[in-house]
């Protein structure tokens, strides 16, 4: 980097837990630059897209030439390759095609304004077309996102672009520690929700469906509900833990869990509830089922479905979170069959061990090929 950048981006200053990855970046194999924007933390609308891409178009400029193809992800990084692309000169060569990894279908939200709705739809059709014009691609981490993002495209971009899906996949760490979990283990003690603790995630249903089924009857049953999430609005997340403790004092609360402490949990979950009305994946249920605990998810529109779904059947229970106390009913039926509860969950382990880190690089590779990317310099 030019020295007046040196300042402004850093190489290694992102805190990366992956000792592979770690290792990649001293070597100089994988080269990372820190944008510092005042908005970190959150990829919606108020985030600082302008501001990203304003400071990082001259380092990624830089870091463009010699490089095979650009994946973009989320339309909130767009703006930083469209400033890169108008950067670029005949001599430069042709335009680099970008990929556009959508990780969520931000104008398919619920619960978000019509003013919201149409600036993510304006973004995201705006990417499409880029990945179009570019050569490129788009991928999305369901069936559903990608039916939701087919809406966008008028008939042209419909019938030229390549559009595909990739389940995101079980970290390497969740893959190898199933595999030396007994399918059966000793304890299942755990109701897990692992959400962040924000409304769209819906932990405030999952403490409501606490209080329908009530301390008295968790404690007859041995059961212990346990909330962890990252609480990004201060007075949600208050209001939800104080509601769940209320409804049943003996409840576990985390705000943060390492991914062995995690792991650790969901070895003793009987069962996950996913509250959400809207997951992209939903990568906590893949998770949850590496380690043999089925999960409670929403009827639709929840991304992991797909890939816990095999041969007809679903390995995973199912309700409509839009009802919380008729959830929590579901949820006390469910309870009652645990030899059932237990064969879906090791179902369900099978499926997630299916797709490791290794299967979805793979697919990347494929995709990359597929649009004459070859040997890619990404």
């Amino acid at each position: 980097l030019p020295p007046q950048l040196e300042d402004t981006f850093q190489r290694e200053s992102v805190a990366i837990e992956d000792p592979e990855l770690t290792q990649a970046i001293k070597t100089g194999k994988l080269r990372v630059r820190w944008v510092p924007v005042s908005v970190w933390h959150t990829l919606d609308r108020p985030c600082s897209w302008i501001e990203f891409a304003e400071l990082g178009a001259d380092a990624a400029y830089i870091a463009s030439r010699g490089v095979d193809v650009v994946l973009v992800v989320d339309w909130s990084a767009l703006a930083l390759y469209e400033r890169v692309a108008q950067r670029q000169s005949p001599r430069d060569g042709p335009q680099i095609p970008m990929v556009f990894l959508n990780f969520r279908v931000y104008h398919a939200m619920p619960d978000i304004s019509e003013d919201d709705r149409e600036f993510y739809r304006r973004m995201e059709t705006r990417a499409l077309e880029i990945a179009d014009d570019s050569r490129g691609a788009a991928i999305c981490l369901c069936r559903g996102d990608k039916e939701s993002l087919t809406l966008l495209m008028d008939s042209r971009v419909e019938e030229s672009i390549a559009l595909f899906v990739n389940f995101p996949c079980l970290r390497d760490e969740a893959f190898q520690r199933s595999l030396g979990f007994p399918l059966v283990p000793p304890s299942r003690r755990f109701i897990t929700c692992i959400v962040r603790l924000a409304p769209e995630k819906g932990a405030h249903r999952f403490a409501e469906m606490i209080e329908e089924l009530g301390s008295d009857f968790l404690h007859s049953q041995g059961l212990v509900p346990f909330l962890c999430g990252a609480v990004s609005n201060k007075d949600y997340g208050t209001a939800v833990h104080q509601r769940l403790k209320r409804a049943c004092p003996f409840s576990k609360i985390e705000s943060f869990l390492n991914s062995t402490q995690l792991l650790n949990v969901l070895s003793e979950t009987l069962i996950n509830v996913h509250p959400a009305t809207y997951e992209a994946y939903g990568m906590t249920i893949i998770e949850a089922a590496s380690m043999g605990a089925a999960s409670l998810v929403h009827y639709e529109n929840v991304g992991a479905r797909d890939l816990l779904s095999s041969g007809g059947v679903d390995h995973f229970f199912e309700t409509d979170f839009t009802e919380p106390r008729s959830a929590a009913r579901r949820l006390r039926e469910i309870l009652g069959d645990r030899v059932g509860i237990k064969d879906v969950g090791a179902r369900a382990r099978v499926e997630a061990l299916t797709w490791d880190e290794q299967a979805h690089a793979g697919r990347i590779y494929e995709i990359l090929a597929s649009i004459g990317v070859g040997d890619a310099v990404v």
